[in-house]
């Protein structure tokens, strides 16, 4: 090797293109603004080089770019001389060089050329690495998404740009994902979370971001004009699998799809077909919805107080009778507060009985007359009563809701037993339940010990489950209801149809009885003819196929007359709803059982 390459102008050059952290654009950059102090002694006309690297997930979009780093004034021969560099991770370099117009180079000098590419290859390879180190840090691993502390960086230096301007923070889950990964597996779950960040990706327009904060939850900074096509692209997103074995998402370098702001980001491609035992497997369409709490950002706030708020919005979804989507209200942080001020209340509250039951009468559609009631808690506080929705959700988080639940079936089973006593027979009489407790694996135990220390018969007694409880623990719910049947106990689902397998349950789950979910109710009372009249085909059509299974239907929520009319004439089995009646204390609700028991609406 000559000593062209030690020369102070390499030494410059080197110095120039590899100081500091740089991307590979960076590099480029600096060598083109320095490869003049180098070319004229290696007698370089024109060099140029051709990058490639592969994604990856730190770096979603690998690179790919074709710069002319030099051409000398005095032109260049056509005689190309053409060195090749690569990595095992997927980077790759073809540096095009051609000598100076009227020089032709020896061997010594292309080795000397050589060696400067390799070099320089080096340095970019370096900057690549550099670069995915420090933002691995900001990047969550399996979807190539921000994670917290990436998305809030960002945000920062947005805000310090003064670009962080008409944004709105989107925090969001998918509903029932516990489901999705318990009927599918977890790796076919996870192929959906990084098929939903990819699609996602491809929707963002620049600035807008993206964040996984963990499990199903996700944050999105979108524009404030673009929310509503944000929500409209969001719900539902349909992803198709594989029917077996997982087989993986195929990401290609002619995956990439054009957002609506051009940006863009790798989608990803189902390996859909699955062969056993010599057939081909379809593949298995899901379709999934979201939760949504939505905060729109003020001057000078950062990305964390948009999380917050957001979040705290997004929890307000998962109260009964709210929607999927809800913007974020201020009161909301105090409701908060005041819910965990009762975490604290509640032992004390517990023990000095301060919970009464309320009991909300079911009509029989076939006869109007009182069949059942639902237990419902009120909490007494100083001789005000607190709607459960200000302590339940709190109850729920700390696990505290199952002592509330076992304390209302306790206080139902003594008041059947005092009906019995007293001459007056009873209604069938549900009790919610939290799914918390189908972990428990005693949890029948201690419903049958409970109704056997007051000696009540099974006939009277009701479980109500969420329909999200069915997709905790599958195994446990199966035993749990096969111990229910044995001993004459009905069990019911409450919310049915609101999760993302609904029908599935009614196949999967033998039980007694359903509930609709009140989002049918509300669509059937809608005042838009077309939603109304394709709410009443489908739950006519629910109607059929539940009575086929032998499976008692109530419709809840029920408010207006033309609601419990259709209801009562698409054969729905029992009717609640303040068109009837509201919540009855005990001795209203007693009054009920003492007299004729008949309901018109």
């Amino acid at each position: 090797m000559g000593t062209t390459l030690y020369s102070k102008n390499y030494k410059a050059f080197i110095k120039a293109i590899g100081n500091g952290d740089n991307s590979i654009k960076d590099v480029i950059n600096k060598a083109k603004e320095s490869m003049g102090l180098i070319a004229e002694e290696l007698n370089i006309g024109r060099l140029e080089s051709v990058i490639s690297t592969k994604s990856n997930p730190v770096e979603r979009v690998g690179y790919n770019g074709q710069d002319v780093l030099y051409q000398a004034r005095a032109g260049y021969d056509p005689d190309l001389h053409s060195v090749e560099f690569h990595t095992g991770g997927g980077t790759k370099m073809v540096m095009n060089a051609y000598p100076v117009r009227g020089h032709k180079w020896d061997d010594e000098e292309k080795d000397d050329l050589q060696f400067l590419c390799a070099n320089f290859f080096s340095i970019l390879e370096r900057a690549r690495m550099s670069n995915i180190l420090n933002n691995a840090a900001f990047t969550e691993s399996m979807t190539g998404a921000l994670n917290i502390n990436g998305i809030i960086r960002t945000g920062m230096g947005m805000l310090q740009k003064g670009i962080l301007t008409d944004y709105t923070l989107a925090f969001f889950n998918i509903k029932d994902f516990k489901f999705l990964n318990g009927e599918y597996g977890i790796d076919r779950g996870n192929m959906v979370l990084r098929g939903l960040v990819d699609k996602i990706f491809g929707f963002l327009i620049p600035e807008e971001q993206i964040a996984r904060l963990g499990a199903d939850n996700f944050a999105a900074l979108v524009r404030n004009e673009r929310v509503d096509i944000f929500l409209d692209f969001l719900n539902p997103m349909t992803f198709e699998v594989a029917g077996g074995v997982n087989t993986g998402f195929n990401r290609r370098p002619d995956d990439v799809p054009l957002g609506p702001g051009n940006a863009t980001m790798s989608t990803f491609s189902p390996r859909t077909e699955e062969v056993k035992e010599g057939k081909v497997l379809k593949p298995t369409k899901i379709e999934i919805n979201f939760r949504v709490g939505l905060y729109k950002l003020q001057p000078g706030e950062d990305v964390g107080v948009g999380v917050t708020k957001a979040n705290s919005a997004l929890r307000q979804t998962r109260i009964e009778g709210n929607s999927d989507v809800v913007w974020f209200s201020e009161e909301f942080l105090d409701n908060e507060l005041n819910a965990k001020k009762s975490t604290f209340k509640f032992r004390e509250a517990l023990d000095n009985r301060e919970f009464v039951v309320y009991y909300q009468p079911k009509v029989s559609f076939v006869d109007g007359t009182l069949c059942g009631g639902e237990a419902l808690v009120r909490w007494n506080q100083d001789g005000k009563l607190v709607s459960p929705m200000t302590f339940i959700p709190a109850l729920e988080d700390d696990g505290s809701i199952c002592e509330l639940d076992m304390y209302v079936f306790e206080r139902v089973c003594r008041n059947i037993r005092s009906w019995i006593d007293a001459g007056v027979e009873p209604v069938k009489v549900s009790t919610n339940f939290s799914k918390l407790h189908i972990k428990d694996d005693d949890f029948a135990k201690k419903l049958i010990m409970t109704i056997d220390r007051y000696g009540i018969d099974p006939k009277y007694i009701e479980v109500e489950l969420k329909e999200s409880a069915c997709y905790e623990e599958p195994e446990k719910l199966r035993k749990f209801l096969s111990t229910m049947r044995e001993r004459g106990i009905f069990v019911s689902i409450d919310d049915f149809g609101s999760g993302v397998s609904s029908l599935s349950l009614l196949k999967d789950l033998m039980v007694d009885g359903i509930k609709m979910d009140q989002s049918f109710i509300r669509g059937i009372q809608s005042e838009d003819e077309k939603i109304a009249s394709s709410e009443k085909v489908v739950i006519k059509n629910l109607i059929n196929m539940v009575d086929e299974l032998d499976v008692k239907i109530l419709a809840e929520g029920v408010e207006t007359k033309e609601a419990a009319k259709f209801l009562k004439g698409a054969k729905c089995d029992m009717v609640q709803g303040y068109l009837f009646d509201r919540p009855k204390s005990l001795d209203e609700f007693e009054t009920l059982l003492r007299g004729d028991r008949k309901y018109s609406a």
